[in-house]
């Protein structure tokens, strides 16, 4: 009897996923890119899990390899979020190497009220950059950032509804894999590639009467760039449920290129908790980061046993000199 119910329950739930599919009527790729346009317009919140892996070379002077996780909530159109991104990464140099984890949690309440913790920081060999006295006056504290001084990456790399727009309006189909189930719902599944026409259109629509966007000077550093990916989009709501992509060669504005893949997975359309700015969080400043360094990094960093401090006697004498008069 036992065993009956064990092949039967399953063949019961495949049975109904595929009555499920089979109600839904499949539509043309085209459709239902445009219908998802059209739902991602509603869209007011979401949340999202973001993994991915990041590739930096610029040139002879440094690469970067990353994988980032990003833990996030979108709510209000993108016009509020919070996320939590941790980071794990390794930066080489023409004569060093090192190796960097970190925690950041980000709010952004509205375009002028921007909160971040940095849960923690950590670079391995210690450099003269990021002191660990110094990451510990920021750790593990809220932080008000000042009106217009957000941080890019709430801006840039968060996912929000233009991202999803663009997944609509900037890709070609190169496989309609039909109809699966993914998570319980049923999704439309596709290949796709970045269609470089469409997306500089589309960024030209975003710039509106912007008159520094130039066409050419986009089309000219994109060039290069090739991207794939997959799209899965619900066959019911046209919501995308969960995005994945591959690109390679893109262009820095500081020299060199980056390639990264990453896959974002959505739930909580339109039904994603609300987000409470921090409480007692303190009004950063750069003058937080000012002052004289604490006497154990004083007598491990700066008397010369670092090798990974390359400053002179007279250098750090004339930086201890413009800290004490601050």
């Amino acid at each position: 009897m036992r065993l009956r119910l064990f092949i039967a329950v399953p063949c019961l739930l495949f049975i109904a996923c595929t009555n499920a599919a089979s109600k839904i009527q499949a539509l043309p790729s085209d459709q239902v890119l445009s219908k998802a346009a059209s739902a991602t317009q509603s869209l007011e919140s979401a949340k999202y899990v973001l993994t991915g892996n990041v590739t930096v070379d610029n040139g002879a002077l440094w690469t970067l390899d990353a994988t980032v996780r990003m833990d996030g909530i979108i709510r209000d159109a993108g016009a509020q979020m919070r996320f939590q991104m941790d980071v794990d990464a390794i930066t080489k140099t023409s004569d060093e190497q090192y190796t960097t984890n970190g925690t950041l949690e980000v709010v952004v309440a509205s375009q002028d009220e921007v909160y971040m913790n940095l849960h923690s920081l950590t670079v391995q060999p210690p450099t003269s950059i990021l002191r660990p006295d110094l990451v510990g006056k920021l750790a593990s504290k809220w932080w008000i950032l000042p009106k217009g001084d957000s941080l890019p990456i709430s801006t840039q790399v968060t996912p929000d509804p233009r991202l999803l727009q663009a997944q609509s309006e900037v890709v070609r189909v190169v496989k309609d894999n039909g109809l699966i189930t993914l998570d319980g719902h049923t999704v439309y599944a596709y290949t796709v590639e970045l269609d470089t026409e469409k997306l500089i259109g589309y960024m030209q629509k975003l710039a509106g009467q912007d008159s520094t966007f130039n066409a050419e000077e986009l089309r000219a550093s994109l060039k290069d760039v090739q991207g794939t990916g997959e799209l899965w989009i619900d066959a019911e709501t046209f919501f995308v449920q969960k995005l994945s992509w591959d690109i390679t060669s893109y262009p820095l504005q500081t020299g060199g290129d980056t390639s990264l893949d990453f896959t974002v997975t959505f739930t909580d359309h339109n039904a994603a908790p609300e987000i409470t700015p921090p409480k007692d969080a303190k009004e950063f400043s750069p003058y937080e980061l000012l002052g004289l360094p604490t006497e154990e990094y004083i007598n491990t960093e700066l008397t010369g046993e670092n090798p990974n401090l390359d400053l002179s006697n007279a250098e750090i004498n004339s930086i201890l000199d413009s800290l004490n008069t601050q």
